[in-house]
């Protein structure tokens, strides 16, 4: 059976995210309403825990979750589509996004969209969302959402940007209608050119971004960009962003969902927990040759391990 579901699949993919993305452009459209439920972002660059930990959330009976929902972001603002899932964006594709982007116009269309996703929830006590994408736009999550919560998870860089190496290569993921298509770097590797646009609009690793040669270098940028990101926006968010790295959070699941129940300011049912902490394994060591990068990257990702506690160096040339 699986066999025979395998070429339908990315054609059935694409017939559903179009759905969704003319259900969010309707709800964009529609009444204005500026009550914005609760809400928390999932933040963490991808391949560090991300998914399973919203996973988990999500069988919390007071939460709605949303999981990648390009569509809405979309719909919120076409060039926020970095993967061109949808194609044209009307101008560049862009990872990055601020303040000055939350213009009125989209904010309310945020709000529209937040606000209909929260209602076909039933209205829970929260509304958490995770694009791993949205840890270049902490600020603007901040400006669209002035009152949201974040969890923020950390893993191993040399653990994540294998990861991302291994995902890019494998390719395993496709969908149909949507060009030359990478899982990790999108249509035609229009998620890598709109890194490297923003990098150097925003004046980050000037020196290595010619240098890159790899998926590896690529996911150390993005990996980097990330953290830097949530150092940034720390003293910002305040005690809104709890933080945690993905290995203590396998060490102590239930410890760890105690803690993000609390800060989203809801229960956290034994029951609940049980459950949730036998889904969380430990985390893989993706092994291989040493990493080497490019010596501004190289430096910048030495210097995260070390923050975060992580003993793995890469080496510099």
């Amino acid at each position: 059976m699986r066999r025979l579901l395998r070429p339908i699949k990315p054609f059935a993919r694409s017939i559903k995210w179009g759905h969704l993305l003319r259900r969010a452009q309707k709800d964009a459209g529609g009444r204005d309403d500026s009550n914005l439920p609760n809400t928390c972002f999932i933040l963490g660059c991808g391949r560090s825990g991300t998914t399973v930990l919203g996973r988990l959330i999500a069988t919390h009976p007071e939460v709605y979750y949303l999981r990648e929902p390009y569509y809405l972001w979309r719909a919120v603002d076409p060039q926020t589509d970095m993967i061109g899932f949808y194609g044209d964006a009307g101008g560049p594709p862009r990872c990055t996004f601020f303040v000055a982007d939350a213009t009125n116009e989209k904010t309310s269309r945020f709000r529209r969209c937040m606000a209909a996703e929260f209602r076909r929830g039933h209205q829970p006590e929260v509304l958490v969302e995770k694009t791993p994408i949205n840890s270049w736009r902490i600020e603007y999550l901040n400006a669209l959402a002035p009152d949201a919560k974040f969890v923020h998870i950390v893993r191993n860089g040399i653990n994540v940007v294998r990861s991302i190496s291994r995902l890019a290569v494998n390719n395993d993921y496709k969908i149909a209608w949507k060009g030359q298509w990478n899982q990790w770097w999108g249509r035609d590797n229009c998620k890598w050119q709109a890194m490297v646009r923003d990098a150097r609009a925003q004046g980050w690793f000037e020196s290595s971004l010619n240098d890159i040669q790899n998926d590896i270098e690529r996911g150390a940028l993005e990996w980097i960009v990330s953290l830097q990101e949530a150092n940034r926006m720390r003293t910002a968010l305040g005690d809104r962003m709890l933080e945690f790295r993905y290995e203590d959070f396998a060490t102590s699941p239930k410890e760890t969902l105690t803690k993000i129940a609390q800060h989203l300011g809801i229960q956290a049912p034994e029951n609940w927990l049980d459950a949730a902490a036998c889904e969380v394994s430990a985390p893989r060591t993706n092994s291989g040759t040493p990493m080497t990068l490019p010596t501004e990257l190289g430096n910048a990702f030495n210097e995260l391990q070390k923050q975060y506690g992580y003993e793995d160096r890469c080496l510099t040339r």
